[in-house]
């Protein structure tokens, strides 16, 4: 069976990462199927070391999502699979913007359509929230061409069925999970506290707006207030630019706390492991979720997290976490400090989290489980026997 493997979509954050992290299987999967790639810059870049000509690759720049930018894009992505006649598409994360001619199974994860919350909402600033509704509109309206969906959540699922009317029989959940190179880094959560050091404190995040980044210049002030400035450097993983990333730096200059933020940048997936390994503790202020991957990241790297109180995060983490108070830089700071403090603590989060990641799939049995739900649609549709 022939394959295209549509990532044009992911061009940010977490939808880069499992993008990457499939194909990554892709490379080892012994399977006879044929597969081929149209991507985005953003995954083209992490992926292409992992080539060796055997399979059909196409980068798409813009991103098809684009209003009007994405026009070119859209025509481009049509003909890529005219030419190629797959028997089938899987676009890890869509909507895909484009309605193929065949079989489509669409990965989709923005709890914006699926379950938006209120914190979320609040987070925007005033004209991404008036616009909300038609951008809402917008994604729900392409996603319905799809014929086959995958999501990382019971959430998701529910969100998909309720909301936008797509059968139950053709939604697949699939758990997210951390990408396999993470299994060939040795790290078994002992890493010593710092003496004389700040506690690194990680928040590996693409700035959206919904994980609110912005509540770190605040817990950080807090901190400082506390006489802890010295204490405690937040490593964040922020573009050059960007309405969020003005939003965090205006934050952070008016707050005075320059001192205690360092911006590792944008990384490439294969550069997680090392940033996790450096830092003490893993913060996710984040307001809306449907999986994030830096949860079982976090513990497979023997990591305490600090995350928000909410059901997403409850529902991912368990006992694995220590929760703060979404809006509250207060509740966020003592988290924290309770973390740091309690050494006792602080490795029931640890022994915790290892327990906690038999909830979530390995590697290469997510990645299975996605190739076995698209041979499935395979045969219900006919196409194989």
């Amino acid at each position: 069976m022939k394959i295209l493997v549509n990532a044009t979509v992911c061009t940010t954050g977490g939808a880069v990462q499992v993008a990457t992290a499939f194909i990554r299987q892709v490379c080892r999967d012994a399977r006879q199927h044929a597969w081929c790639f149209a991507l985005s810059e953003q995954v083209q870049r992490n992926v292409a070391s992992l080539y060796s000509g055997q399979w059909p690759v196409e980068e798409f720049s813009p991103s098809p999502s684009r209003l009007l930018r994405g026009i070119a894009t859209r025509k481009k992505l049509r003909e890529f699979e005219i030419a190629l006649r797959p028997d089938l598409v899987f676009t890890v994360f869509g909507p895909a913007y484009c309605r193929f001619q065949t079989v489509h199974v669409c990965g989709f994860a923005d709890g914006w359509v699926t379950h938006p919350s209120q914190f979320a909402l609040g987070s925007l600033p005033p004209t991404s929230r008036f616009l909300y509704p038609l951008r809402r509109v917008y994604k729900s309206q392409f996603l319905r061409k799809g014929d086959f969906y995958i999501v990382e959540a019971e959430i998701g699922r529910k969100g998909l069925v309720q909301r936008l009317g797509i059968r139950d029989e053709n939604v697949a959940v699939i758990p997210n999970s951390f990408a396999d190179l993470f299994l060939e880094t040795s790290c078994d959560g002992k890493r010593t506290w710092p003496q004389g050091e700040p506690v690194q404190v990680l928040c590996l995040a693409y700035p959206h707006a919904h994980k609110n980044l912005s509540l770190l210049p605040k817990v950080a002030a807090v901190l400082k207030s506390r006489g802890q400035a010295a204490n405690y450097r937040f490593v964040v993983t922020l573009p050059d630019s960007g309405c969020e990333v003005r939003r965090f730096w205006t934050e952070v200059d008016r707050l005075n706390v320059p001192e205690m933020i360092k911006n590792a940048g944008c990384i490439l997936l294969s550069d997680c492991p090392k940033w996790y390994s450096q830092s003490d503790i893993v913060i996710l202020p984040t307001l809306l979720e449907t999986s994030s991957a830096t949860y079982p990241e976090a513990m497979k790297m023997g990591r305490p997290i600090v995350t928000t109180d909410l059901d997403f995060a409850r529902e991912a983490c368990g006992d694995a976490a220590e929760y703060f108070s979404p809006l509250s830089a207060e509740s966020a700071a003592d988290a924290i400090q309770r973390v740091t403090n309690d050494g006792q603590r602080r490795q029931t989060l640890i022994r915790n989290g290892y327990e906690h990641l038999g909830r979530f799939p390995e590697p290469e049995e997510k990645y299975q489980m996605q190739v076995g739900f698209l041979e499935e649609v395979a045969r219900r549709c006919g196409i194989v026997g």
